[in-house]
């Protein structure tokens, strides 16, 4: 029988007085994976600081947190427990590691903290690393900077394994990873914890990867636990509208859907609906009742808990769209409005040279949109700064409507302009991608003021974005600061389109939206294509994106392509073995196991 390791009951989180996490409970057991999934602001993040005492300054918490029967204070900034017994592993693996210390350096750092002596380190450390699938001893001897992102967050996983800890808190370890590699760190994390019979907490916004991973999932909302179930139960049935919204907005990677369902509105503030259910606003099965009183997380049936009113009604098979779904039909024999020939990059690198194109070579025609799929470091990135014109190719064409914009400098001032205004991008970060200090209104008349026409009303063009792309008019005279993410990223589209180009390329631009602003905006780009007509160049390394959005899929490995077609041919049927572990890296929500 596994032992309790951590106890948590009763957690408050507040910053001035103002409830940011709310009656909290969990508990974990020696040997079981834990996940607490739920959009950002939902307090998931802050839950996870608390256990190890690591909140920011100015918040407080109050409750109780007991760990291996031992009370664990979350408001002090020294833990006895923390990176011993509990160990924390955080998302970016650029930002964990220090950039003036080598890898074995890291490692080391935390055995002496243990009380660790000198002798033999080199050698424990050298184990360590072998057992996050490092056999290389020379990596030891590397900076983060001469890592990959993969390798970064392995050497980051064997310094917080290092003292053996009894439970690691694991927040969002795989969020800056490509697929592939999302998948290696993912497997290796859970193999790792059944060997040792270690507890792990698995903090994410991704139901899927919660269900590849953990044996019991915790969804988080506005600050309390709205469900409580084991994996398999809560994926095929779940019992609170909240976790019901979240699956139905997670693209499917198995088949086309003609609807993409995105849940309106976004996660109240803790403080603002204590006295009554925090998804009344956004949920589609509200009674009167859900605005009285704030519904009791209660046990529903064995092992399953809900904080529904209405839980017992909703029990049901989860309902998507079936892969009978009919994709529309593609561009087809439209002309071509861009068209990329043999192009290659080379990068002057220490030790010799890189090359990090090929010879690349694909087209897109007017009405069509193409995919880009690959993982870190296979070109995706390279293909979109040459067509951009931010790096010279070493080799190769580009032609762009009719333009040979290969080599920027070398085209004429008035062809660049019309290169720019056909060709408009959509970055994956909407909080750095718009100027802080600018209005969005000022940040759109000035993207009208360089389009291909005069605007004389440019208030009223404005207005007309900001409805083309699903907002309302009024947020014209709010700053950045004061939109959400999936506002920010409409208004990024916004600007896009005040130069009405013909081609839009999309560098990854829902990789930092929860899964249900995700729908939302993949549903405005496909509305942009399908019905507006705009040719998508969509780069990406999420296939269930690639799946709704794209007609076409261009798959990149090492800076070469490895095949090409038809996106659900492609996807149903790789036929190169690149591809096939693309596929299969990829975790399901109608799989409890990465394929």
């Amino acid at each position: 029988m596994s032992t309790l390791l951590l106890d948590v009951t009763g957690l408050d989180i507040s910053v001035d007085g103002r409830l940011l996490v709310h009656d909290v409970a969990l508990q974990l057991r020696s040997g079981e994976s834990v996940g607490l999934v739920g959009e950002s602001g939902s307090g998931k993040s802050l839950t996870a600081r608390a256990l190890v005492s690591l909140l920011p300054p100015g918040l407080s918490a109050t409750g109780s947190i007991r760990f291996e029967g031992s009370e664990v204070d979350p408001n002090s900034r020294s833990s006895e427990h923390r990176g011993k017994s509990i160990a924390l592993l955080m998302q970016d693996p650029f930002t964990m590691l220090n950039p003036v210390m080598t890898a074995g350096d890291h490692i080391a750092e935390t055995l002496r903290s243990a009380g660790r002596t000198a002798g033999g380190i080199d050698t424990e450390v050298t184990r360590r690393l072998a057992e996050v699938g490092i056999s290389d001893p020379a990596v030891a001897h590397r900076y983060p900077f001469e890592l990959s992102g993969g390798m970064s967050q392995r050497v980051a996983l064997a310094a917080a394994l290092a003292n053996d800890p009894a439970l690691l808190v694991a927040d969002e370890p795989s969020t800056a990873l490509d697929a592939t590699t999302q998948h290696e760190v993912l497997e290796l994390l859970r193999s790792i914890q059944r060997q040792r019979g270690m507890g792990l907490l698995l903090i994410t916004h991704d139901l899927r990867l919660a269900f590849s991973v953990c044996d019991r999932v915790l969804v988080m909302y506005a600050g309390s636990i709205a469900e409580s179930a084991p994996s398999a139960a809560m994926r095929h049935a779940p019992l609170h509208p909240y976790t019901a919204g979240l699956l139905e907005s997670m693209p499917s990677i198995d088949h086309y859907q003609a609807d993409l369902h995105g849940m309106p509105g976004s996660v109240p503030a803790t403080s603002t609906v204590l006295d009554r259910c925090a998804f009344t606003d956004r949920c589609p099965h509200r009674a009167e009742a859900c605005t009285t009183a704030a519904p009791p997380l209660v046990e529903v049936s064995v092992g399953r808990w809900s904080a529904c009113i209405r839980s017992h009604e909703l029990e049901r098979t989860l309902a998507t769209s079936g892969p009978t779904d009919a994709r529309p039909k593609s561009a087809g024999d439209a002309d071509v409005v861009l068209d990329v020939t043999d192009l290659r990059k080379t990068y002057r690198a220490k030790g010799g040279n890189h090359v990090a194109l090929g010879g690349v070579s694909f087209r897109l025609a007017a009405g069509e949109a193409v995919g880009i799929v690959g993982e870190s470091g296979s070109g995706k990135t390279t293909i979109a700064r040459c067509i951009l014109g931010l790096t010279t190719p070493t080799g190769g064409r580009i032609n762009l409507g009719g333009i040979d914009v290969t080599d920027r400098s070398a085209v004429p001032r008035d062809r660049r302009r019309d290169a720019t205004q056909f060709l408009q991008c959509v970055f994956q970060d909407p909080y750095s991608t718009l100027n802080p200090m600018h209005t969005v209104g000022y940040t759109l008349r000035e993207a009208l003021d360089h389009g291909a026409r005069r605007v004389d009303d440019r208030d009223g063009a404005v207005a007309s974005l900001l409805k083309r792309v699903g907002l309302a008019p009024d947020l014209a005279g709010r700053r950045p600061a004061a939109l959400s993410g999936g506002q920010r990223q409409r208004v990024a589209i916004a600007r896009a389109l005040a130069m009405e180009p013909a081609v839009l390329l999309c560098d990854e631009p829902v990789a930092a939206l929860d899964v249900s602003v995700q729908a939302q905006v993949l549903a405005l780009l496909r509305t942009l294509h399908r019905e507006q007509g705009t040719s998508l160049l969509f780069i990406t390394h999420d296939l269930g994106v690639v799946r709704q959005v794209t007609d076409r899929i261009v798959v990149l490995h090492r800076g070469e392509i490895v095949e090409q077609g038809p996106t659900d041919a492609v996807l149903d049927d790789p036929q190169h073995e690149y591809t096939r572990r693309l596929v299969a890296s990829m975790p399901r929500v109608d799989s409890g196991t990465q394929r």
